[in-house]
């Protein structure tokens, strides 16, 4: 039984197509695979930010979605919005005027 695996040589830049990106050659399925180099984990797991009440989710969403992150969703989503109605015509039954 014959097994090929693609081989990738190099990133693809512009328009090349993906096929002349790799080169197929045969794999010996009867012998393992070689493992990946393993690191040894010498960081303390856990959280590292203080938290009022560890229970509330609320404390949890909040340090990945805090005013900074609002802010720049808010100045994003106007921006946007002031794109869309600055390039797009609008029949008077759009939703975009409701």
């Amino acid at each position: 039984m014959k097994n090929f695996h693609p081989l990738q040589r190099s990133l693809i830049h512009g328009d090349d197509c993906l096929d002349s990106a790799r080169d197929w050659c045969q794999i010996d399925v009867t012998s393992p695979l070689p493992s990946h180099t393993k690191f040894p984990f010498t960081g303390n797991p856990g959280i590292k930010v203080c938290l009022k009440n560890s229970g509330d989710p609320l404390e949890y969403f909040n340090l990945l979605f805090n005013d900074e992150m609002f802010s720049f969703n808010v100045e994003e989503t106007n921006r946007y919005a002031e794109s869309f109605f600055e390039n797009t015509e609008l029949t008077p039954a759009s939703r975009a005027l409701k």
